[in-house]
């Protein structure tokens, strides 16, 4: 008693003497990579995405929003009908020492420049590509989370400085079987 506490057991019970306490030992046992992720390697040609840009950040992610505003004043409309097909890209640029990130809402299309957007080249490259299976965002935090937390940690991809893709097919984002892809360009280490 006296080497744990510095003290004898009848100094104990004087007031204001300090004694030692210790917490119960709690082990833990975490085990991950027991749920599958299922990619895809894909070689894609040089392409170009037209849309709306936003600068979000860490802090405050205002992408969400972003969204929302680009369906109700007519830009997913307008982006649809220049699109090679019907399903909506979100590209993330990366962040900068501050936490920002330049997104955009677009849509790969094969003209040149569209009145009041911005277009971008994505030049060709190698693409590891995943596939998310339920209500955004939930579904696509997840499978992001898992990406940079568990597959890319370990695997012998490295992400190159091409802006990360996600494909999104449909519109109802809240269904329980909606489909979103994540692209990852890469450079094999």
């Amino acid at each position: 008693f006296k080497r744990m506490h510095g003290v004898p057991p009848m100094m104990a019970r004087q007031p204001q003497t300090r004694l030692k306490s210790y917490f119960r030992l709690v082990f833990t046992l975490s085990i991950k990579g027991d749920v599958e992720m299922n990619y895809r390697i894909v070689e894609r040609a040089p392409f170009t995405v037209a849309g709306r840009m936003v600068t979000s950040s860490l802090d405050n992610n205002i992408i969400p929003q972003f969204w929302d505003t680009c369906k109700k004043d007519g830009t997913i409309d307008r982006l649809v009908e220049i699109g090679v097909s019907p399903n909506t890209l979100g590209l993330c640029f990366g962040y900068d020492e501050e936490g920002n990130n330049d997104y955009m809402a677009g849509i790969e299309t094969q003209q040149e420049t569209i009145p009041d957007m911005q277009t971008t080249e994505i030049p060709g490259s190698r693409w590891l590509v995943f596939e998310a299976i339920g209500p955004i965002p939930g579904t696509l935090a997840e499978t992001w989370r898992r990406i940079y937390g568990e597959f890319l940690p370990q695997s012998i991809y490295k992400q190159s400085s091409l802006p990360t893709i996600e494909v999104y097919h449909g519109n109802d984002t809240s269904d329980e079987d909606y489909k979103v892809e994540v692209w990852i360009p890469i450079e094999q280490e």
